[in-house]
């Protein structure tokens, strides 16, 4: 592809690769052109196949998903195996993408464990690290609900977890409509995943740092009203790049 991209007229395919294909899939604002990388891309559409699978667990595929990878827990605790199929292989690096994005929003707490679930709204901390003595395993996240109030019970709050944990499970707001809870993706303001939003965190997990004021150049360069050769051009003579061979 990157061949394809720096060849010469004619469809000659010798011309002078300026720019590393690595180089060419960093976003406009790095000093890239803003292409996709084809590996993170796949991951991002795989992803979404697990969300949908996540958030429709009374689909038809995903029952049968279900029966066959994981019957006996949740999607969220499926493993490769030794010896995966195609399928499971696929679902599972999908939902690496997910980890640490995706979290459940609390509506009447009924259907989400307060343990071993992640339903903290913080990209560090999403899963309670307290510790889960006997007894509370199978607790969900209603039994620290008051219901006549819907606010949070300080007290259980107090006995269960730790300053941190309580912090942020009092910025969790609380519906008086007793919605069900459902599954959101915290890097975006719908709370709904989507393959640009799994495609930017993975990008944002590998980028390389590059100085503010630089950021800035590149930045004021893609907005100036010029044919998009020239800025090209001041992309391929770029005077840190280095020609790749």
């Amino acid at each position: 592809m990157n061949g394809f991209w720096w060849r010469g007229k004619g469809g000659d395919t010798g011309g002078i690769r300026w720019m590393s294909w690595k180089g060419l899939c960093k976003r406009k604002e790095d000093g890239g052109l803003g292409f996709r990388e084809v590996q993170n891309f796949n991951l991002a559409m795989l992803a979404k196949t697990t969300w949908s699978l996540l958030t429709r667990p009374e689909a038809l595929v995903s029952r049968i998903y279900k029966a066959r990878y994981f019957p006996t827990g949740d999607l969220l605790s499926a493993t490769v195996g030794n010896n995966p199929s195609y399928v499971c292989g696929s679902l599972c690096a999908g939902l690496q993408v997910l980890e640490g994005g995706c979290v459940r929003c609390i509506g009447d707490g009924r259907t989400t464990k307060i343990f071993h679930t992640p339903w903290l709204p913080s990209e560090q901390l999403q899963v309670i690290q307290s510790v889960c003595n006997n007894g509370m395993e199978e607790m969900v996240v209603s039994e620290l609900i008051y219901e006549e109030t819907r606010t949070w019970s300080e007290v259980k709050l107090e006995t269960v977890f730790n300053a941190q944990e309580i912090e942020l499970i009092q910025k969790i707001p609380l519906s008086s409509t007793l919605e069900q809870d459902k599954w959101m993706w915290l890097f975006d303001p719908k709370g709904m995943y989507t393959v640009r939003g799994g495609y930017m965190r993975l990008y944002d997990q590998v980028r390389h740092e590059i100085e503010a004021s630089r950021r800035r150049l590149w930045q004021s360069l893609w907005q100036l009203r010029t044919p998009p050769k020239i800025k090209k051009l001041y992309v391929e003579n770029d005077e840190q790049r280095a020609p790749n061979m």
